[in-house]
């Protein structure tokens, strides 16, 4: 048997073989940045109460439905009926409703809520106040996937 004889030949080799393996293993520059980054986006307006003074210091919620869609297979190429459209998830006993982002009305009424998109939810649910103890509203937005300027809305007086 011959001894192993180093040469440059050979060491350039083993280093350009290198190269190439871990180059084909790395993934590709900037997809890696992209899955961290999440899609944000952003609900503000500005809550008025009834009586046409800001609304200060109230909570601001934007939710959404803790169900899923499941594909029913309508007959005849026809769409399932409703009932079986959206079903609750594992959690939706205890859940009806899932907060996406929370906020605080400011001095002027002013509101921002900023939160992760959700891909997944057609509609998403504004709330503001609370209807049993402050001036409050409820507003069902679709879930355009961008950032929304509801502009000023009218509260409910409580009830």
């Amino acid at each position: 048997m011959r001894p192993f004889r180093s040469t440059p030949a050979l060491l350039a080799a083993f280093c350009a073989a290198a190269l190439v393996s871990g180059a084909a293993l790395a993934p590709a520059a900037g997809s890696g940045q992209q899955e961290q980054q999440k899609k944000m986006m952003t609900v503000s307006g500005i809550a008025i109460q009834p009586d046409g003074s800001p609304a200060v210091g109230l909570p601001v919620e934007v939710k959404a439905p803790n169900k899923k869609l499941v594909d029913a297979g309508g007959p005849g190429g026809q769409a399932p009926p409703p009932e079986l459209l959206l079903q609750q998830s594992s959690q939706g006993a205890q859940q009806p409703m899932i907060s996406l982002g929370k906020s605080v009305t400011d001095e002027q009424g002013k509101f921002a809520v900023k939160f992760e998109v959700a891909q997944d939810k057609p509609s998403i649910q504004l709330e503001i106040g609370d209807k049993r103890t402050t001036a409050w509203l409820v507003k069902p937005l679709e879930n355009k996937h961008k950032d929304m300027d509801l502009g000023r809305l009218e509260l409910r007086s409580k009830v």
